[in-house]
């Protein structure tokens, strides 16, 4: 009886001290430290070979079959005459509740050059954050979340004037004639945000450069992990970085992730959400 009691003590014990090490090993690892053996070459380009896809919008595209990551990327120029910014919900002005829709389906809607996914949402499709669009609020502040915000230059019209703010809060929209919610700021200064969860996803995310004049747009691919397992949050901050982005955050990711040109989504597979908010660029002749 003794002798059984001390080998359910000692097993106890050891169950006890496996559970604890198990709960205590896995948070305490760093993103750096999981990614520490992983070359930056594997999935930030040497070079950016941009093309034109219309007057002050350029796009890139990058695959490593090795990785495998597959991911595409935007770059708009604010300052560009003729750009009109367009955003879900909030374009219309019927007065009419605002329904609900894909990201390719508000860039063909609005005929929109480029578009792409913004802000999380709840199961009932509500906004979860920051949804600014034409000085009128459709979502309020979440202000452990960032957002991407645009006031216009009164001299010349344009919305060079962007800025990512780490926190959702009223002196960081005060003045917005636009703003959309993500989830976190990922690069600040020229420097990488540390995040202690580790995990590949698809992603969506936009970043600026030191000026505010230009605007970088990211869409990671990660629904089909055989040919892209997507990225975690630093290495998209490390391709913003290449990009030339001083600031970068990141919008809904998961199966939410797209980024359409031309009206059409440029993702290898189809992307079957119905977003809650997408805002976008049409040119104007």
């Amino acid at each position: 009886m003794k002798r059984a009691t001390v080998l359910l003590s000692l097993a106890t014990f050891f169950l006890c001290s496996f559970a604890f090490v198990s709960c205590a090993s896995r948070p305490v690892q760093s993103t750096a430290e999981a990614e520490q053996n992983i070359p930056q070459a594997l999935y930030v380009p040497e070079s950016f070979d941009w093309r034109n896809v219309c007057r002050g919008i350029d796009r890139f595209d990058y695959e490593n079959e090795t990785s495998p990551v597959r991911w595409h990327a935007v770059r708009v120029d604010l300052a560009s005459d003729g750009l009109e910014l367009v955003a879900f919900p909030g374009s219309t002005t019927d007065g009419t509740k605002p329904r609900v829709m894909s990201t390719s389906a508000f860039a063909e809607k609005y005929g929109c050059t480029v578009a792409v996914n913004t802000s999380p949402f709840t199961r009932k499709k509500e906004i979860v954050g920051i949804h600014i669009v034409r000085g009128r609020r459709y979502a309020p502040l979440v202000e452990r979340y960032c957002a991407l915000v645009f006031r216009q230059d009164t001299e010349n019209g344009t919305y060079s004037r962007v800025s990512i703010a780490d926190n959702q809060t009223e002196e960081a929209v005060r003045g917005a004639e636009y703003a959309f919610g993500g989830f976190f700021s990922v690069l600040r200064g020229g420097s990488k945000k540390e995040f202690r969860a580790f995990r590949h996803d698809s992603r969506s995310g936009a970043g600026i450069s030191g000026d505010g004049r230009m605007l970088y747009l990211l869409v990671v691919e990660g629904e089909e992990p055989r040919k892209s397992a997507g990225l975690s949050y630093q290495q998209c901050a490390d391709i913003f970085r290449a990009m030339g982005c001083t600031d970068a955050m990141e919008f809904d990711g998961g199966s939410s992730s797209d980024l359409c040109i031309d009206g059409k989504s440029v993702l290898s597979y189809t992307c079957r959400t119905v977003q809650a908010a997408s805002f976008g660029f049409r040119v104007q002749n």
